[in-house]
C-alpha cells in the first residue's frame, strides 16, 4: 500500500512512525470528554496515547472530542499497525516519551486484537559529573563512582589502603590487604629505597649499598657513572695506589704525603679509570712511572686538584693529567 499523509489526520498507511501524541494514558479511562491524563487536561482534537485499557483491544491513539473520542486515522485501520510501531509522547509526567507496540501477530486486527503497548526505558547518565569520577551503570540507571561508593579492596585511594600510606599503592596477599611502604620491606628500610630480594629474603636497596661489587648498582657501573671514594687514598708517607676499575670509574685519592712520593700504579685490571687527586698544605711527589704519558704532568702545587686519566689496555699504559 503506499504512504499516504491526512493534515488533520498525520500520516498513516502502514508507516511504523506515527505523529507525535500528546499524552499517554496511565490507567483505564473513560474514552469520552476532555479531562485530565498524567498531569495533562487534554482537550478537543488531543491525540492521545490510550494504552492502558481493561480490554487490550480498546488501546490505541485516539482524538479527544467533547463526546465519545474516536480513533486516529492513522492507527484505526488493520494495515496501519504493525509489530514495532513507534509512536512519540510530548508531554506528561510519567509517560512523556518514546512507545513500541509490541504485538506477536503483524498486522493487527484493530477493535479484536489486544495491543500492547510499551515505553522505550532510556539509559540515564549520571545526574551529576564530577572531575576524576567515573560513571557506573546498573540496570539502565546511571551513577557517580566516587571513593565513598566502593569498596576499600576495589579503589587506589590513600584514604581506603592503609591508616600509615600517604600516596601509597594498595597490595593483595591471599584475602588480606595491606600498604607497600618502607616498613614492610626489611628492617634497615629507608625513604625511597627500593626492595631487593636474595632467594626467599626480602631487603631494602640503600644507599649503603652503592659502592659495592655485589652488582646492586650494575648498570651505572655498565655505563661508566659510578663513583669510589668508600677507601679513598690518603698518603702520609708515601707508597702506590692501585686504582681497581670493578670499584668504579672514579677514584679520590689526597696527596699528603710529607715529602714522600706517592705512586699511581696500573690498573689492576683492562679499562679507564679516572683518578681525582687533591694536594694537602704537605704534598709530596706524584710519580705514574707505569705509564705512557699522553698529555700533562702532575703538579706538586699546594691544594693544587688534578684529574689523572689511566688507561690499562693489553699492549700498553696511558695516563693523560688535567690540572684545574
Amino acid at each position: 500500500m503506499s504512504t499516504q499523509t491526512d493534515r488533520i489526520g498525520g500520516a498513516k498507511g502502514s508507516l511504523a512512525w506515527k505523529a507525535p501524541c500528546r499524552v499517554a494514558t496511565t490507567a483505564n479511562i473513560t474514552l469520552s470528554g476532555t479531562q485530565t491524563i498524567d498531569g495533562v487536561a487534554v482537550v478537543a482534537e488531543d491525540r492521545v496515547l490510550v494504552k492502558d485499557q481493561t480490554a487490550g483491544a480498546d488501546n490505541g491513539i485516539y482524538v479527544v472530542k467533547s463526546s465519545a473520542w474516536v480513533r486516529a486515522k492513522d492507527f484505526n485501520g488493520n494495515q496501519e499497525v504493525v509489530r514495532g510501531t513507534r509512536i512519540y509522547v510530548t508531554d506528561g509526567t510519567a509517560g512523556q516519551g518514546e512507545y513500541t507496540v509490541l504485538n506477536t501477530s503483524s498486522p493487527v486486527v484493530i477493535g479484536t486484537d489486544t495491543l500492547t503497548i510499551t515505553k522505550e526505558t532510556p539509559v540515564d547518565g549520571p545526574a551529576t559529573s564530577i572531575d576524576n569520577n567515573l560513571a557506573s551503570f546498573s540496570g539502565t540507571g546511571g551513577s557517580i563512582l566516587q571513593d565513598s561508593g566502593i569498596s576499600s579492596t576495589s579503589l587506589l585511594s590513600t584514604a581506603l589502603i592503609g591508616s600509615t600510606a600517604a600516596n601509597g599503592i594498595q597490595a593483595y596477599t591471599a584475602a588480606s590487604t595491606d600498604v607497600v611502604i618502607a616498613s614492610d620491606i626489611g628492617s634497615t628500610s629507608a625513604t625511597n629505597a627500593v626492595q631487593r630480594y636474595t632467594g626467599s629474603t626480602a631487603t631494602v636497596l640503600t644507599t649503603a649499598d652503592a659502592g659495592s661489587t655485589s652488582g646492586n648498582r650494575g648498570f651505572e657501573r655498565s655505563w661508566g657513572l659510578d663513583s669510589y671514594t668508600g677507601s679513598a687514598y690518603n698518603s702520609t708517607a708515601g707508597g702506590t695506589y692501585t686504582p681497581n676499575r670493578d670499584n668504579g670509574l672514579i677514584h679520590t685519592i689526597t696527596n699528603n704525603a710529607n715529602e714522600g712520593t706517592v705512586n699511581i700504579a696500573a690498573p689492576s685490571n683492562y679499562g679507564l679509570v679516572i683518578v681525582e687527586v687533591t694536594n694537602s698544605t704537605a704534598p709530596g711527589a706524584l710519580a705514574t712511572t707505569a705509564y705512557n704519558l699522553s698529555n700533562g704532568s702532575p703538579s706538586t702545587e699546594v691544594s693544587a686538584v688534578q684529574i689523572a686519566k689511566c688507561w690499562r689496555t693489553a699492549n700498553t699504559n696511558l695516563i693523560e693529567w688535567f690540572t684545574t
